[in-house]
Order: C-alpha cells, then sequence, then structure tokens
C-alpha cells in the first residue's frame, strides 16, 4: 500500500508545485523559478536518502539480529550485506521469516519518519496563493 500511495501522490504532486510556481510568475522568470524548485527538491531528496540511509545501515542490523535464530545470530552481517543470502532460504524457514520481519520492523520506521513531515507539507500546501489562471493572459506567439 506504501508503494501504491506513493504514485498516487508522487503523481499529483508532481505537477501541482511546478503548476504553482509556473502561474506566479511571468514567462521569462519561469526557467529561474523551476531551476529553484529543482534544487530544493533535490535538497529535500538527498536529505530524505540520508535519513532513510541511516535509519537503514544502523536499524537493520540490530533488527535482524533480533528476529534471527539463535543458531545463526554470528551470521547477521553477513546475511545483512548479501542480498542473495538472505533470499536463499525459501519461505517459511525460520531465517527467511526473520529476514522478513526485520525488513518489516525498519521499513515501519521509515514510514512513521516520513508521516512525521506530513504536518509541514499540508501547511506548506495551505498557504499557496490561489491564482486565477483564466485571468492570465498567453504570452505573444503559438504555444504548442
Amino acid at each position: 500500500m506504501c508503494q501504491v500511495f506513493h504514485g498516487i501522490c508522487g503523481g499529483i504532486w508532481a505537477m501541482t508545485g511546478p503548476l504553482a510556481i509556473m502561474a506566479s510568475v511571468d514567462h521569462q522568470e519561469l526557467a529561474v523559478v523551476l531551476a529553484i524548485y529543482g534544487m530544493f527538491g533535490s535538497i529535500g531528496q538527498a536529505i530524505g536518502f540520508a535519513v532513510s540511509g541511516s535509519m537503514w545501515t544502523n536499524d537493520m542490523p540490530k533488527e535482524l539480529r533480533k528476529h534471527l535464530p539463535a543458531s545463526v545470530k554470528n551470521e547477521t552481517m553477513a546475511i545483512y550485506g548479501d542480498i542473495t543470502k538472505q533470499m536463499e532460504f525459501p519461505i517459511g524457514n525460520p531465517i527467511r521469516d526473520g529476514v522478513i520481519a526485520a525488513y518489516g520492523a525498519v521499513q515501519r520506521q521509515m514510514v512513521i519518519a516520513g508521516c512525521a513531515f506530513l504536518p509541514f507539507i499540508i501547511v506548506s500546501v495551505l498557504i499557496w496563493r490561489n491564482l486565477p489562471i483564466k485571468e492570465r493572459k498567453q504570452t505573444k506567439g503559438t504555444v504548442f
């Protein structure tokens, strides 16, 4: 479901942000404001990747150690560092179930961290100005 929500919201917000920015400036300023929009989007993306990467590298080994059977706890880092080793155990095997539980626990923490930013996002959207698009004049020439 997280992937579905991400896809729907990503599709909606991928266009509403640039449209709101483009509606508020003149034609000759479009390139500059879109570049600034892209720059801040890249900064936000880098921060998000840093947070999720730090959560993954710090929490995943701990969760694996917690969920793996006692017989393989000494192989935690080898299992953590090799996806083929994680996948070699069939579903239903206690080791594979421990890996799945560890992935679920860490991804749950990532979703909670992402949801913590939702109030800021909602406030940001609510302060957008309502611009009357119908009153905007078209630039000279033919627009395709």
